[in-house]
């Protein structure tokens, strides 16, 4: 594990922290809070779990091994949180694998790191409904790290001296990457308002040169932000120039002990509400 500090760092308490599955991956999931971060009196910091070596590579990039494409999409990843003015920067340099397998060196870290964030504002997840396999297991687990700290937290041991002081965050939001979640129903929607983060998002994705020439993330995430707030209501002018949609795990995380498949179970069914419902 590697903890940067940008040069450019905000000083500033963290108040927002994304948790990533990849590099590139915070930086859509957590744009909001960046952008909130830059423009108020608190700060970000973000954990990226995986190394991403195992990313595809075409063109240019064809002849690069694993190892020297950990090394690229580090580097790409400092420069993007030099840009955001990042407080902290997490490199956990996990395998892919290890997320899946939640193994313990990966889990332990990732609980301790934690630890450290107190009462914060928002986390900022993947969502837990998300197409791509890491991205499942690093919402995963998350929600259970988040689960244990909230299980072991002691608040008469926070009042004595020497207690240690970790409060839960006041929100946690799963963010769409792999996949949309426009189709959610109202009451599981969470807007996430970009609209005057556009600019500053240009600049961090432009950092990822390397995702951005194989896959064009830069695009992709943009291109969706825009066509969300497009389609977000179908009878009068766009009310956003651009949204993310997430899902409020708040409750979900802090106040239940239910798993992911309940979850989904339960939004399906209050989607399925709105088939045939005429407004």
């Amino acid at each position: 594990m590697e903890v940067y500090i940008p040069n450019s760092a905000n000083k500033n308490v963290v108040k927002n922290l994304i948790i990533s599955a990849h590099k590139d991956d915070g930086e859509m999931i957590g744009l909001k809070g960046i952008y909130d971060s830059m423009n108020s009196d608190g700060s970000c910091a973000m954990i990226v779990l995986t190394d991403g070596g195992g990313c595809p590579t075409t063109g240019k990039y064809s002849g690069v091994g694993y190892d020297e494409m950990v090394q690229i999409r580090t580097e790409e990843q400092k420069k993007a949180s030099e840009v955001g003015k990042y407080n902290s920067l997490y490199l956990l340099e996990h395998k892919s694998t290890d997320i899946k397998k939640m193994t313990k060196s990966a889990f332990s870290e990732l609980v301790y790191i934690l630890r450290q964030f107190s009462d914060l504002d928002t986390v900022y997840i993947h969502n837990p409904f998300d197409n791509h396999p890491t991205h499942q297991a690093a919402a995963q687990m998350v929600i259970t790290a988040l689960r244990e700290l909230k299980n072991n937290f002691d608040i008469k041991a926070v009042m004595q001296e020497g207690g240690v002081n970790y409060l839960p965050p006041k929100k946690i939001i799963g963010v769409e990457v792999w996949g949309s979640l426009d189709w959610l129903p109202e009451k599981y929607k969470y807007i996430l308002d970009t609209s005057e983060a556009e600019k500053i998002s240009d600049e961090l994705m432009s950092q990822f040169v390397s995702q951005n020439y194989v896959k064009k993330y830069d695009i992709a995430s943009k291109s969706r932000r825009y066509a969300n707030a497009t389609f977000y209501e179908s009878h009068n002018e766009n009310v956003y120039e651009s949204i993310s949609y997430g899902i409020d795990l708040t409750d979900f995380v802090l106040k239940s002990n239910k798993d992911v498949k309940d979850l989904f179970n339960e939004v399906v069914k209050e989607f399925s509400k709105t088939i045939g419902k005429k407004k």
